[in-house]
């Protein structure tokens, strides 16, 4: 007997719209760079980018993978960035 709902193949998931955790941690990662564990704003917001393939983790680190750099800049983090530091919001 076949599973009428398969698991969803990886790459197909990185698609699927991110939850607000998820883009709290995404900003977090783009503004600060590598974070640990216990200075990300959500931990289950981490486990999504990381099931999406957005992020890489190692040693309690993260930090974003190349796509998830090309979607924070879609998403136009690069301008909030900018904005932040001239706000001095955000280290330079």
């Amino acid at each position: 007997m076949t599973n009428p709902n398969p698991p969803t193949p990886a790459w197909k998931r990185q698609f699927d719209p991110l939850s607000g955790a998820a883009t709290e941690v995404l900003w977090c990662l783009f503004a600060l760079g590598p974070t640990e564990d216990g200075n990300l704003p959500s931990k289950s917001g981490r486990d999504d980018l990381f099931d999406k393939g957005m992020i890489d983790r190692a040693d309690g680190w993260q930090w974003l993978t190349r796509t998830g750099v090309m979607l924070a800049l879609g998403l136009g983090f690069d301008r909030k960035k900018e904005q932040a530091q001239r706000e001095r919001r955000i280290p330079r």
